[in-house]
C-alpha cells in the first residue's frame, strides 16, 4: 500500500516539479562564449564525455563540450 501511495505521488508531482525545473533554465549553450558566461569551459571529451567532478552544461562545438562543475 506504501509503494502505491509512493507510485501515486510521484505521477502526480513528479512532471509538475520537471516542468518547474526545466522552465527555469536558459536557452542551451552552443558556443564558447556562452560557455564561458555560464561559468564552464570547453573540453574535446576524450572516454566520452567530461571528467569528474565537472558535468556537461551544453556544446561548444561540434566536437567539444561545455563542462561545468
Amino acid at each position: 500500500k506504501r509503494f502505491v501511495h509512493l507510485l501515486q505521488w510521484f505521477s502526480t508531482w513528479g512532471p509538475q516539479m520537471f516542468l518547474a525545473y526545466n522552465s527555469q533554465k536558459s536557452q542551451p549553450i552552443t558556443n564558447k562564449q556562452e560557455c564561458e558566461r555560464e561559468g564552464g569551459f570547453c573540453v574535446f571529451p576524450i572516454g566520452g564525455s567530461c571528467r569528474f567532478p565537472f558535468a556537461p552544461i551544453g556544446k561548444c562545438s561540434t566536437w567539444t563540450l561545455c563542462c561545468k562543475k
